[in-house]
């Protein structure tokens, strides 16, 4: 098959014959999610939660059994805790994973669930697709190309994590170290109770999965609900997410929008320590006095009156440095995560040349990764 590219010839197989995995994960208790365990849990829409312990150790393509994002695909490299609402997709020796992952992302295989209220997708389904594979070698050319956006991205996103938590570090020791002389509701206005009918389908929405991610790490996208009301916040609001097992997400908005009504959203009085905020809130002891009380229950939420009452020193003259420096911190936070979106969005619109062979890979220079059998 002659390719615009590179000129090599496909193959035609049934994904079963080319995986050594496919196969959903395993059920995890609610009462086992936590807010900061060692080890993701991933399930059909990403990250649900982390966990104390890992079902999974290795590289693999996951894609999403039920849902709204039924189909979608993304690969997946370290340990985590796959739950049955995510299969599994694991190449052979006649595969690069990373490359069956790109692949299998083309393919819109939400299109194969079933019609129902609630689409669902088999793994008999599955592996019954047909994928079409070019030789191991321009596959592992192709993995190479597709790592290199992978990991700037994710540089990216731990540069993020970096400043967030020296900023946080920062702001505990000259913050917290003062008298706690003042209550939540001097600085801040909860706006959440401040909601409206939907009526903007373009707006930014935030919902308490789309929080996820990580503690304060950018936010992810998410499905707009088809009915129902919505807060509205603005850029320079502090989002909480106020739902098990959300609890502990915490975003920084830089632009307008709307989320959840399971979503509180904190106003600063005073722009100048909209970034403070953040940082006051960004922390242990402020999840655990808002959660204060609410075990025991189905789905716990925290006090949003109680929240209002925690304690915090006077932002005054002696913290404007430690605010413009937590301004500046949350500047390059959002450039870094606009970055990371666009290079994403670059790379999988490069998707289907590079799948097709359009992109030709050989002629591509690319990096020498240490250590690499792919590199020979």
């Amino acid at each position: 098959m002659t390719q615009l590219g590179d000129v090599c010839n496909f193959k035609e197989w049934k994904l079963a014959e080319v995986c050594d995995r496919l196969s959903s994960g395993k059920v995890i208790r609610s009462s086992e999610l936590t807010g900061n365990g060692a080890y993701p849990v991933i399930g059909g829409n990403g990250e649900r939660g982390r966990t104390e312990t890992y079902n999974f150790d290795g590289e693999c393509a996951v894609v999403g059994r039920q849902g709204a994002n039924c189909g979608n695909t993304r690969f997946f490299k370290g340990k985590a805790y796959m739950t049955e609402h995510a299969v599994v997709v694991q190449g052979n020796e006649k595969v690069n994973t990373r490359y069956l992952a790109a692949l299998l992302s083309t393919m819109h295989l939400g299109q194969l669930s079933a019609q129902s209220a609630q689409p669902g997708l088999s793994v008999k389904t599955l592996a019954k697709q047909t994928v079409t594979l070019p030789p191991r070698g321009v596959q592992d050319r192709a993995a190479i190309l597709l790592t290199t956006f992978d990991d700037s991205i994710y540089n990216l996103n731990q540069t993020n994590g970096y400043l967030l938590e020296m900023m946080d570090a920062r702001c505990k020791k000259s913050v917290f170290g003062n008298e706690r002389d003042c209550a939540l509701n001097a600085v801040c206005s909860y706006v959440g109770d401040k909601t409206s009918a939907l009526n903007a389908e373009s707006s930014t929405y935030v919902s308490t999965e789309s929080l996820i991610a990580s503690k304060g790490g950018r936010q992810l996208a998410a499905s707009l609900p088809k009915s129902g009301k919505v807060t509205v916040y603005k850029a320079g609001d502090t989002l909480v997410s106020n739902i098990r097992p959300y609890f502990k997400k915490i975003w920084f908005a830089d632009m307008d929008g709307t989320c959840s009504t399971d979503v509180l959203v904190f106003r600063a009085k005073n722009p100048s320590y909209k970034s403070l905020l953040f940082f006051t809130l960004y922390n242990d002891d402020f999840f655990a006095h808002l959660v204060a009380g609410s075990k025991g229950t189905k789905m716990p939420r925290g006090d949003k009156n109680q929240a209002m009452h925690y304690g915090i020193p006077t932002f005054d003259e002696s913290l404007k440095q430690l605010a413009s420096q937590a301004n500046h911190v949350l500047a390059l936070v959002s450039s870094n995560s606009h970055q990371a979106k666009a290079l994403a969005e670059l790379r999988d619109a490069l998707l289907p040349k590079l799948m097709s062979g359009e992109i030709a890979v050989s002629k591509v220079e690319l990096p020498t990764q240490a250590n690499s059998h792919l590199c020979d």
